[in-house]
């Protein structure tokens, strides 16, 4: 009756993992051993998808937005193993609790390797400004790590594109220093933030430079 499958969905997976309880309206004393309302979790219908996200987040690790940022901000679902890499490299978390929180996240995950949120948690962070953090995370991930690729080097510039840490300058330097200024792209790239960088950094597009060679 919330209008949507996903509701009905979520609710269930966070009754059966214990994060929301059933309300009940009367009870005899003979119900005791089958109504057990926590005083600390929601015990009440949220109205709504936005109140059911609330309600469930109330008892997800405290660090649930570093994870929804991060799996967020990744240009594809990232493994479970590449994202504990990327915290304890980055966020200096130890494994052991990562795990365990990641553990406690499957309720609201679609899927748990790669992760892939579920629903409306997608949206959580859904705008650049609000995934400001994990494109700043996955950007020094990446940076300590080494592009070893052309594939981790346009992602190197679409996370340095979309973080808000750095000057500009300081982007763009970075991205030479990683040899941004000798490569060669058939095609834009991802968006014009990140083709924008890569081309500020040196990178040639090769359609571009061929539209100015031989105009129509």
């Amino acid at each position: 009756f919330q209008g949507s499958w996903f509701y009905i969905s979520q609710y269930s997976r966070a009754l059966n993992a214990n994060l929301l309880t059933l309300p009940s309206t009367s009870r005899s004393s003979n119900d005791d051993d089958l109504f057990t309302l926590s005083s600390h979790r929601c015990n009440f219908i949220p109205n709504g998808v936005s109140a059911l996200l609330a309600a469930i987040e109330c008892e997800l690790p405290t660090h649930l937005n570093l994870y929804l940022q991060l799996i967020t901000a990744s240009r594809r679902p990232p493994t479970r193993q590449r994202l504990i890499a990327a915290i304890v490299l980055t966020a200096n978390r130890p494994t052991n609790l990562i795990e365990s929180d990641l553990h406690e996240c499957e309720p609201i995950l679609e899927c748990t390797d790669p992760l892939i949120l579920n629903g409306a948690w997608r949206e959580r962070f859904i705008s650049d400004n609000e995934c400001e953090e994990g494109h700043t995370l996955w950007a020094q991930f990446i940076q300590r790590t080494g592009c070893d690729t052309l594939q981790t080097l346009i992602e190197f510039a679409y996370h340095l594109a979309h973080s808000g840490e750095l000057h500009y300058l300081d982007r763009i330097r970075i991205l030479r220093e990683f040899g941004a200024d000798m490569i060669e792209l058939k095609c834009p790239v991802f968006d014009y933030m990140t083709t924008d960088l890569l081309v500020k950094a040196g990178a040639v597009i090769l359609n571009q430079r061929q539209q100015k060679v031989h105009p129509s």
